[in-house]
């Protein structure tokens, strides 16, 4: 194989057809393409700390050592219109689906599709969006006013909202009008 040869055939864009090892395995494999049509098994080089497995379809290249196809080696792996677009200095990471965690800014996003988490470093705010309910498990939870001022604000909105307390048997607080005054809240057993 003449130098020409050897650089030619050095990198490569190849797309992935089907990974052949689980990503329980120590490494992965997958089934590729290359040049026209020509079908190769090859390592997929993955990135310290971050592991993926790419669809069938996702585009990657592929590193030949000497140029011999039989020892290539892939690297990268992307959805062809599936990747998000990335502010100057930001990152993002998604899967097929449209879920994703970006940081860009002064801000981190977590993205599915019914729920959004949004934390904003300039604010120090966090905030949560849910369309089916947002749920905090733990053994104990509080919520504090860390202005240092007299009271804190907590809203709680919307037709028919309310509070429980103390668990089974507990009280619960209906709001009849979606406010916090006093007249619009009554016990409820």
């Amino acid at each position: 194989m003449s130098y020409e040869d050897v650089y030619r055939n050095m990198i490569f864009r190849a797309e992935i057809k089907e990974i052949l090892e689980n990503d329980g395995s120590k490494i992965q494999k997958v089934k590729a393409t290359g040049y026209a049509g020509e079908e190769l098994e090859m390592l997929r080089l993955q990135t310290h700390g971050f592991s993926s497995r790419p669809s069938a379809g996702a585009l990657a290249y592929a590193i030949a050592i000497n140029g011999r196809r039989e020892n290539a080696m892939l690297i990268g792996g992307e959805m062809p219109g599936k990747r998000l677009t990335v502010d100057p200095g930001g990152a993002v990471m998604y899967d097929d689906t449209g879920n994703f965690m970006r940081l860009s800014g002064n801000k981190a996003t977590i993205k599915t599709a019914g729920a959004t988490i949004e934390l904003d470093m300039a604010t120090n705010k966090i905030k949560l969006s849910s369309s089916a309910g947002v749920d905090i498990e733990a053994p104990s939870a509080s919520m504090k006013n860390a202005g240092g001022g007299g009271g804190g604000q907590f809203d709680i909105g919307g037709s028919g909202a309310q509070v429980n307390l103390g668990g089974t048997g507990g009280k619960r607080l209906r709001l009849e009008d979606g406010s916090l005054s006093a007249a619009g809240i009554k016990a409820v057993n």
